[in-house]
């Protein structure tokens, strides 16, 4: 974003930082290491509640057969049927422990592999079947004549996301799924759930509160030059930070605004590299068409990571030429996400999701 609006004479919120040096939580190991997701793995499931309850059902059966057989024969009964009755409990109890270590077959992990851990409870069929939407889809899209057609943009939802739910005025694939994700994602040493929210002018907190009342817990961190307005405070965990975003390149004379930064900066000065972001929401004044670039822009020195991770996108974007919209959406895509949400469009502007999957999951 080559400008911005000054900021209003309000009073401003004071930033979270007061030295450029601090960071808001220490620096986590980077995302994920390269996983084969062709081959299914038994690891890192989930209990599934069924199988416990048939193991359980199983197991009470068994005890209640050998206590009448104990109950009406204990004086006549002998060594070997004695033995017998304790081998079949024995054999009940290792079968009760085999499917508490493998608690779910592999039906559901290609999804939640794919997915980065967001679906954890879609079957094979069910997910192999969205991939093949996609790509049907993705086909129609390519052989769209005109891209821009009587000033309506063409550029369609390819991804049907199976639990998609409105959290405030916004509209997040599997808000639920963040959750989940994000504690496989501590469990493993990397960083809990995390939230970036940009906004031009900020009225209230509404979108922000609606994701802590389905999260439970997540840090998240609002990007508004003009502050808060008087009278709105942040609730826990969310930190304001009073500038806005600009394109790394922009005119030089930009570095010095305290009202803009870069991604590359921002993520640096909050401590954020190497760092997975699970929801990524922008609305801001065309400044998604001037940053998109930087979004997935990766430095590695040192063998760290110097970037972040979005794991889902929810933008306004703005109007724009066709080549400028469609380098916006074709660089997305090629970033590997799908797109699962395209709104209603409001003057010169529309609300589209985008989630990112695993490579794999475009072989096709």
């Amino acid at each position: 974003m080559s400008s911005t609006s000054p900021p209003s004479q309000t009073k401003k919120s004071k930033p979270i930082h007061e030295d450029n040096n601090e960071t808001v939580a220490p620096k986590y190991k980077p995302r994920y290491a390269h996983e084969d997701t062709t081959v299914v793995h038994l690891k890192g499931h989930s209990k599934n509640e069924s199988s416990q309850l048939l193991s359980w059902l199983f197991n009470s059966l068994c005890f209640c057969f050998s206590l009448k057989c104990f109950h009406k024969k204990i004086c006549s009964i002998r060594r070997p049927i004695f033995l017998y009755l304790a081998i079949v409990a024995m054999v009940c109890l290792a079968l009760n422990q085999k499917s508490l270590e493998h608690p779910v077959s592999d039906d559901y992990m290609l999804a939640k592999i794919q997915s980065h851990g967001l679906f954890q409870t879609l079957s094979q069929s069910k997910w192999l079947s969205i991939q093949e939407q996609v790509k049907q889809n993705r086909k129609k899209q390519k052989e769209t004549s005109n891209w821009i057609r009587h000033g309506d943009r063409s550029w369609h939802a390819d991804f049907n996301c199976p639990y998609q739910h409105g959290v405030g005025e916004r509209t997040i694939c599997h808000p639920l799924g963040i959750g989940k994700a994000s504690s496989d994602r501590l469990a493993k040493g990397q960083n809990d759930c995390l939230v970036y929210s940009v906004v031009s002018d900020v009225k209230d907190l509404t979108f922000e509160k609606a994701l802590l009342r389905v999260l439970g817990t997540c840090e998240i961190h609002v990007f508004s030059s003009h502050g808060l307005p008087n009278g709105v405070n942040p609730p826990p965990n969310v930190h304001l930070h009073t500038w806005g975003f600009r394109g790394s390149k922009n005119s030089a004379n930009l570095n010095e605004s305290n009202d803009l930064k870069s991604m590359q900066e921002t993520i640096r000065l909050l401590g954020h590299e190497g760092k997975t972001v699970d929801l990524f929401m922008l609305d801001c004044d065309h400044c998604e068409l001037n940053t998109f670039q930087d979004w997935f822009y990766k430095l590695t020195r040192g063998g760290n990571q110097h970037a972040v991770d979005f794991m889902q996108i929810m933008v306004n974007v703005h109007g724009g030429s066709a080549n400028v919209l469609e380098g916006f959406f074709n660089h997305i895509q090629n970033e590997g996400y799908v797109t699962y949400y395209k709104g209603s469009k409001k003057g010169e502007t529309r609300w589209y999701g985008f989630l990112k999957l695993s490579s794999d999951f475009f072989s096709f």
